[in-house]
């Protein structure tokens, strides 16, 4: 396995820890993701704690020729840019999306996100083991 498979299959499993939870309990994640994002500090430490990843999306694949580690690498540059601006910089602009997002939707709408999270996970592993 090169290492954009291994980016590959690390980020599906990473949108389907993450995200896969939506599908069978949606209020409870929920809930969970707004006490996770209730103040600006909490914001700035999960952007740090999640900042590696794009960084490592960015180095494990730059000169690698193949079509998913250009996009890999492009999607680093975008994730980490998100991140240090909205996370880093502006958490409150970040928090404030982010609640009314999730207090717009419904139980229905947040297990169909939940299920394609994890349609897309699923497909990223897929992607990186074959």
């Amino acid at each position: 396995m090169t290492g954009t498979d291994v980016t590959l299959v690390l980020l599906g499993v990473l949108i389907i820890v993450s995200r896969g939870s939506l599908a069978i309990w949606p209020v409870a994640t929920r809930n969970v993701y707004q006490r996770l994002l209730k103040t600006n500090l909490r914001v700035r430490v999960f952007g740090l704690a999640i900042l590696p990843l794009p960084v490592a999306m960015i180095l494990v694949n730059q000169g690698n020729p193949r079509d998913a580690a250009v996009i890999l690498t492009g999607l680093g540059y975008i994730f980490i840019f998100v991140v240090i601006v909205f996370f880093l910089i502006f958490p409150g602009i970040y928090r404030l999306v982010t609640e009314a997002v999730l207090d717009a939707m419904d139980t229905v709408m947040l297990r169909g996100a939940g299920a394609i999270s994890t349609a897309i996970g699923i497909l990223l592993i897929y992607a990186g083991v074959t």
